[in-house]
């Protein structure tokens, strides 16, 4: 597995795994990024697929194909993947036996979910978790002194504008503590602006 710069200037056939909009957004940039061939591969049906359908027309208008019920069963290859072993799954999800097919794969992606990390920074003073969320108050403020927090990790997964949101209020907050109009417990000891570039008293 890789986790930095990939080169694909030799990238032949790439497959892309999963079905929600992180897998459709890989599969249209993949294609636009000039690579020939792009599969994605999601184990249930086009309906159930939790990326919008409005990026799926997108992607496959610019040249990406997809694989509905179908799972991932090996990636082989002679030092690096060359190939994506496959086969067809029912409704329940359960592999149909006679189904099995390859497909080429020069890269392979993974895009099957994601997980809240908010128990892990449970564990520092002054951090509170519910249900995997991180709790702040109206600044983004999380109750250690220094820290700020918004975006997924606090609203449990919403829209861009959403964290660009309260990315901007969290960053006015963190202002203001700097410029000494909040204390180091999250406190405003002066109003704080929110639509301006900086704190105000």
């Amino acid at each position: 597995m890789k986790l930095g710069t990939i080169d694909l200037s030799k990238v032949r056939h790439a497959v892309v795994i999963g079905g929600g909009n992180t897998a459709v957004d890989a599969s249209r940039e993949l294609r636009g990024l000039g690579v020939p061939s792009v599969t994605m591969l999601y184990r249930g049906v086009k309906e159930n697929m939790s990326g919008y359908a409005h990026e799926w027309s997108a992607a496959f208008s610019k040249g990406a194909t997809a694989e509905w019920q179908t799972v991932v069963t090996a990636c082989t290859g002679a030092g690096h993947v060359q190939q994506v072993q496959c086969v067809r799954v029912d409704t329940n999800k359960n592999p149909v036996a006679g189904t099995e097919f390859t497909l080429q794969a020069d890269l392979v992606l993974m895009a099957i979910g994601q997980a809240k990390l908010g128990n892990m920074l449970a564990v520092l003073p002054g951090i509170r978790v519910d249900r995997g969320r991180i709790m702040i108050d109206e600044h983004g403020y999380t109750g250690r002194p220094g820290w700020y927090a918004g975006g997924d990790c606090t609203n449990a997964g919403k829209e861009v504008v959403n964290a660009v949101a309260e990315g901007k209020i969290a960053a006015h907050a963190i202002d203001a503590a700097i410029m000494g109009h909040m204390n180091a417990n999250g406190n405003a000891t002066s109003k704080i602006a929110r639509t301006g570039g900086s704190s105000h008293a």
